[in-house]
């Protein structure tokens, strides 16, 4: 974390410590059973802010971490995150 983001910004919270979250087009978003912690999804945040599909629940809090909260304390949207799966 940097030095000037703060542990805990009010309303801004990782979602069950960075499990993943899927969206489904038409039906919002939410986990789906079978998924665990280490599988590919998506960070939600308790402001409803979601990035885009990562690869472990290391990258989801890294995102909330140094992307999102930072960026909240600048006051302006998360930008999107693109993570390439290396097969």
């Amino acid at each position: 974390m940097t030095q000037d983001t703060p542990a805990r910004l009010p309303g801004h919270g990782l979602w069950n410590e960075g499990w993943p979250v899927i969206a489904t087009p038409g039906q919002g978003r939410g986990w789906r059973e079978g998924l665990r912690r280490g599988d590919i999804g998506r960070a939600l945040c308790e402001c409803g802010e979601m990035s885009e599909p990562l690869l472990s629940a290391a990258e989801r809090k890294r995102w909330h971490r140094d992307v999102h909260k930072p960026t909240v304390q600048a006051g302006a949207s998360a930008p999107e995150i693109v993570t390439v799966r290396e097969d």
